[in-house]
C-alpha cells in the first residue's frame, strides 16, 4: 500500500465519506491524534535510541486496525537505524 493511499484515507476519515476499514470492511473508523515510541527488536541494534512518533492515526473501532503515517523526521532516523541490517523492510 502507498502513502497516497495511506494519505487519502488519513484525509477521508476526517469527512463524512470515509473509506472502509481494510481488515473487516466496517464505516466504524475514527482519526485519532496518536503517540508510538519505535525501536528496532533485534539484538544487534537494542542499543539504539527508540524513535517517538506523534502522528494522526486512522483506527478502526469494530477490529482495531490501524492506518498512521511516519513524519519525516522519524522515518528518516528509522531508515539510518535499518541501514546495514540485515533485516529487509515489509512494503
Amino acid at each position: 500500500m502507498g502513502i497516497a493511499s495511506i494519505e487519502t484515507g488519513l484525509e477521508r476519515g476526517r469527512s463524512q465519506h470515509a473509506l472502509a476499514c481494510k481488515r473487516c470492511g466496517s464505516m466504524a473508523q475514527q482519526l485519532l491524534d496518536g503517540e508510538l515510541t519505535a525501536s528496532f527488536p533485534d539484538f544487534k541494534r537494542s542499543k539504539l535510541p527508540p524513535v517517538y512518533v506523534r502522528s494522526q492515526l486512522l483506527v478502526c473501532l469494530d477490529c482495531g486496525f490501524a492506518e498512521l503515517i511516519i513524519p519525516g523526521a522519524e522515518l528518516e532516523t528509522l531508515k539510518q537505524g535499518a541501514t546495514g541490517s540485515e533485516t529487509k523492510a515489509i512494503r
